[in-house]
């Protein structure tokens, strides 16, 4: 039988930037899904957009609008996505965010970065941590994930043109 796995976008599902990761699974069935799969762009505004100094992730909308989505709203969102792949039969999900998940005990395997990075950098011996972040408020968060590798963390959107991430890299 064939393994099925997904990757859960902070978006859409209609990303073309994940052909590398599924191209990287022969022989499974992969597909994305978008925690905001069947929200239309004003709903997002209406529901999930983050208030105040709260916590949030950076995502695009199918135009390419760059979007904001408070982080409580992100963590419900992907843990009701994970569920609905676990009752599909899905094999394994990969959340494609390096923000604080806590997915719910299910029948698949499910890739969390924010546990699986800091494993691979202490495999790795890595003493020092260059990291970019979608947006300004989001470094001092990440320079605490990452303090035992005493980080330098900057910002610069993922979204933008490529030319001002190669500039903060």
């Amino acid at each position: 039988m064939r393994k099925r796995a997904a990757i859960v976008s902070m978006g859409y599902s209609n990303r073309s930037d994940y052909g590398d990761i599924l191209g990287a699974l022969p022989g499974v069935h992969a597909e994305v899904r978008g925690i905001l799969d069947g929200m239309s762009p004003e709903d997002v505004e209406r529901k999930a957009r983050p208030q105040g100094d709260e916590l949030f992730i950076v995502s695009t909308l199918p135009d390419g609008r760059e979007i904001t989505i408070a982080e409580d709203v992100a963590k419900r969102l992907t843990n009701a996505c994970l569920e609905e792949l676990s009752k599909e039969g899905f094999d394994a999900a990969l959340i494609v965010c390096t923000g604080h998940f806590s997915p719910p005990k299910l029948d698949m395997t499910v890739l969390v970065p924010e546990r699986i990075i800091p494993e691979l950098l202490r495999a790795i011996g890595v003493k020092k941590l260059g990291s970019i972040v979608p947006a300004p408020e989001q470094i001092e968060d990440s320079a605490a994930q990452y303090s035992e590798f005493d980080p330098i963390v900057r910002a610069a959107s993922p979204f933008g043109p490529k030319e001002a991430l190669q500039e903060t890299a």
